[in-house]
């Protein structure tokens, strides 16, 4: 079956959870049967796994790359990733001992505790904080971070079928997420603060965002295509990148 963790760099993160305990169902199953599919989320026990990642694991090389090559030597106090899911970039960036601790926000709770399993599982738990939370709703807001990471929801509408437990986690309605994320993320930067952002060339490009960037004291300091080091080779070309810092 589907592994229940994946390893990023040397933390092994939980991406998958139990289905009957949160009550959650699988389009796939329900609506469109496909034996070879579902077969890799269903265990020995016949228990049924739901994926709890939205593909973010596929970009953790990429991401440590550019964070070693773009802040050599450089180790930031506390990252956080912006829907962060099981936190497959947030964990990478904390194994390769580029952060001293990290912070999960998400709006899904079965992904948060997926983050404090991994946690616990990986000894690391004075190092992870976790906050289930719309955007910044509920981060406390004397937050500030010197390193905010992302792979969020690529597409602003239903570009093509997907079979999530939550159409959340790929769809961002009208860019209504992004624009909010950049209406008050400066709110929880430090002056050096840098963001990186991963999105899909097949939903956005770096005008889609750019007056929201704009408008709210930011400039995209780098950006481009990504076409090495991504993890599933048949979307190379598919991620995108930006890195983003106060004006």
């Amino acid at each position: 079956m589907r592994p229940r963790t994946i390893e990023c760099y040397g933390i092994d993160v939980t991406i998958n959870v139990l289905a009957e305990e949160y009550g959650l169902t699988f389009p796939a199953i329900e609506n469109d049967p496909d034996p070879k599919y579902c077969s890799n989320l269903i265990d020995k026990n016949y228990s049924l796994y739901m994926p709890i990642d939205g593909c973010g694991w596929q970009v953790r090389k990429v991401l440590i790359e550019h964070i070693s090559t773009w802040y050599p030597g450089k180790q930031f106090n506390e990252c956080f990733e912006w829907c962060g899911g099981p936190a497959t970039l947030a964990f990478s960036v904390l194994g390769a001992n580029l952060t001293k601790k990290i912070f999960v926000g998400d709006i899904f709770q079965p992904s948060l505790n997926a983050v404090n399993e991994t946690a616990r599982n990986n000894s690391v738990v004075d190092r992870v904080e976790t906050c289930l939370s719309d955007n910044f709703t509920n981060i406390p807001s004397d937050k500030k971070f010197d390193l905010i990471i992302g792979a969020p929801p690529h597409f602003n509408n239903a570009t093509f079928s997907q079979n999530f437990v939550d159409d959340r986690f790929y769809i961002d309605p009208g860019w209504t997420l992004h624009r909010d994320f950049f209406n008050n993320v400066t709110n929880y930067m430090t002056d050096d603060c840098k963001i990186i952002l991963y999105e899909a060339s097949w939903g956005s490009a770096i005008e889609t965002f750019q007056d929201m960037i704009s408008d709210n004291g930011l400039v995209i300091n780098r950006y481009g295509i990504i076409n090495d080091g991504v993890e599933w080779e048949p979307i190379l070309n598919y991620w995108w990148y930006m890195e983003i810092i106060k004006k």
